[in-house]
């Protein structure tokens, strides 16, 4: 299952070197190199694969963190800014005819913004694997315990996680997202099977909890922490860009219009119910409040690691890219060699493997990631690269006065019936059409701006507290 290396693709989508370069100069303003081959149901599927990771296991847990009601208000408004700022991004590569998010930050915001964004996506990405492993390493000890109970070392979690390397292995090996599809089809089909067994079994349990319907909890912050982390998706954008096939505008924005509210759907209907279940016991993975012995909930087990085996690679391959970047392994001009794939591959890997048999808290790593790398990838980064992309005052000004003159029905009337003169420019309207933006956009990249530094120094400092006093 290992891409061949010699073949020239590089990791954005399976277009070539030679394709890349030649279409920077002749695409136009509504594709990209028409490379992809996936259709827009595919790509929903995979951008959906890449937000459905560890993150849906904590979102309950989030919920008891922010209270319930505040909790939900949160959770929509992360999905609402993940899915401008994937947008906006998006937009914002056409325009500058950059499509890697990290040369795309070095065009728009020089080299700080380069190794910025290069250390939170791979800090991200890392996170997320050990997160996917550390949850395999709880999850498989159960199932062993029931159903081969004469294997006694699968139950200990370091070598339940070292099992679950066989099959991650060969997955790690591909150039490009697009083989992983029908592993993306099979992982997404699973999670209904998870969501519903949880709904199903966990009011079977609430009987043993107090359940309090708070409008805010006590952790606000790492709630917003927690739900970022789990709709983070960015790093991973323009990889799925690629692999769409006849990749216009209108096609992308259903791609992730679709994604972003199918995450939306499973995220409420995992949170309300686990927290309606188990209220203020809620713990950081929602499986560990339930009885290993439950052979429906074991049922679900086994489709979550599936689910994990073919969500590692989402994260991995965007991870191992920033290496690739960093190391000069790969630029504009040239992809990594054979050996220098599987070099960086490999050790990546090991080095993931290696974090999670050593980290246990899973709800400290959903938090500290979310605060000072969700923060960056989906809010400030991307705000950050449409605003140098598209700033022009004098023209946002227009827009502005534009809006304002659209408010006086009066005054368009007016200014619609009046004639004119042989040279005299046309009205606003007129003059705005074609612009790449709208003050909506404006105003979306000021809102990312605030929460991601809100999230970014309020709430890693508060992670970090509660993590230097054992709380």
């Amino acid at each position: 299952m290992m891409a061949n290396a010699s073949d020239s693709t590089s990791s954005v989508g399976g277009c070539s070197t030679e394709e890349q370069i030649k279409s920077r100069s002749t695409q136009d303003a509504d594709t990209v190199p028409n490379s992809g081959t996936s259709s827009t149901t595919a790509v929903s599927f995979n951008i959906l694969n890449s937000v459905i990771g560890s993150g849906i296991l904590g979102i309950p847990f989030a919920m008891r963190e922010g209270g319930f009601f505040a909790g939900i208000v949160i959770l929509l408004s992360v999905a609402a800014l993940t899915n401008f700022s994937m947008n906006a991004l998006i937009k914002s590569g056409r325009k500058v005819g950059v499509y890697q998010f990290p040369y795309l930050a070095e065009k728009t915001l020089g080299q700080v913004g380069y190794h910025f964004l290069n250390f939170i996506v791979w800090f991200d990405c890392i996170g997320s694997c050990v997160s996917y492993l550390i949850i395999i390493g709880d999850t498989i000890p159960p199932l062993a315990a029931m159903s081969v109970p004469g294997i006694q070392i699968l139950q200990n979690r370091v070598y339940a996680i070292l099992f679950s390397t066989i099959f991650i292995a060969p997955l790690i090996f591909f150039r490009t997202v697009s083989p992983l599809a029908k592993f993306s089809v099979v992982s997404v089909c699973c999670l209904p099977i998870i969501s519903l067994t949880v709904a199903i079994r966990a009011p079977k349990y609430a009987a043993e909890h107090d359940i309090s319907y708070d409008f805010i909890g006590d952790n606000v912050l790492g709630a917003i922490g927690v739900m970022s982390f789990a709709f983070v998706v960015n790093q991973s954008a323009f990889l799925h860009f690629a692999s769409l096939k006849n990749s216009t505008d209108k096609r992308w924005l259903k791609s992730t219009r679709n994604a972003v509210i199918g995450s939306v759907g499973l995220y409420i209907m995992f949170a309300v119910v686990g927290y309606m279940s188990f209220g203020s016991d809620i713990q950081d993975n929602i499986f560990k409040n339930f009885p290993a012995d439950d052979p429906y909930i074991n049922f679900a087990r086994f489709c979550l690691f599936v689910t994990l085996l073919f969500t590692f690679p989402m994260l991995f391959y965007p991870a191992r890219e920033i290496v690739y970047v960093v190391t000069k392994c790969q630029t504009p001009t040239r992809i990594p060699t054979r050996f220098e794939h599987i070099t960086i591959s490999v050790v990546f890997f090991i080095l993931s493997v290696f974090l999670s048999c050593l980290i246990h808290d899973l709800g400290k790593v959903y938090q500290v990631i979310g605060a000072l790398c969700a923060s960056g990838i989906s809010y400030l980064v991307p705000a950050a690269v449409f605003l140098a992309t598209f700033w022009n005052s004098r023209l946002i000004w227009s827009k502005l006065r534009h809006t304002v003159d659209r408010l006086s029905d009066k005054d368009n009337e007016a200014t619609v019936q009046t004639p004119l003169l042989p040279g005299q420019p046309g009205p606003v309207a007129s003059r705005l059409e074609g612009s790449d933006f709208s003050l909506l956009d404006i105003v979306g990249c000021g809102v990312l701006l605030i929460v991601g530094l809100i999230s970014l120094i309020a709430g890693t400092a508060h992670t970090v507290s509660d993590i230097l006093n054992g709380k």
